[in-house]
């Protein structure tokens, strides 16, 4: 099922939204058990993945670090723009490169990769 709401889950857990939002957020220390169970059994029913575009306009934060080089082929930047990805990445950050120059910008560029952490 594609689309759920946070607003879907809660009904369907008989909690309220912000409830859920804890369990999603990990905010589950004063949770009773068997509520968080409920919760995280229709998370996994409804197949619920949390709406990006959303988060990231509630929160301000948008988890995207990108990298523009002018060419690939110069060692200067390394064998690829996706080798300056740190190790240690925080969840859910997406990792963008591109390369470009001054006759043709990122967005039509056609050396693009982009790669998300868990």
């Amino acid at each position: 099922m594609s689309g759920v709401t946070i607003h879907q889950v809660a009904e369907a857990a008989g909690v309220s939204a912000s409830t859920v939002s804890n369990v999603l957020n990990g905010r589950t220390d004063r949770m009773q058990a068997a509520t968080l169970a409920r919760v995280e059994q229709v998370i996994e029913q409804l197949s619920y993945r949390p709406n990006r575009a959303a988060r990231m306009l509630r929160t301000g934060r948008i988890k995207v670090i990108g990298l523009i080089v002018p060419s690939v082929a110069n060692p200067f930047w390394g064998r690829s723009p996706g080798s300056w990805r740190p190790s240690r990445s925080p969840r859910g950050t997406t990792y963008c490169s591109a390369t470009a120059s001054a006759t043709r910008p990122a967005s039509s560029s056609t050396a693009r990769n982009c790669s998300r952490t868990g």
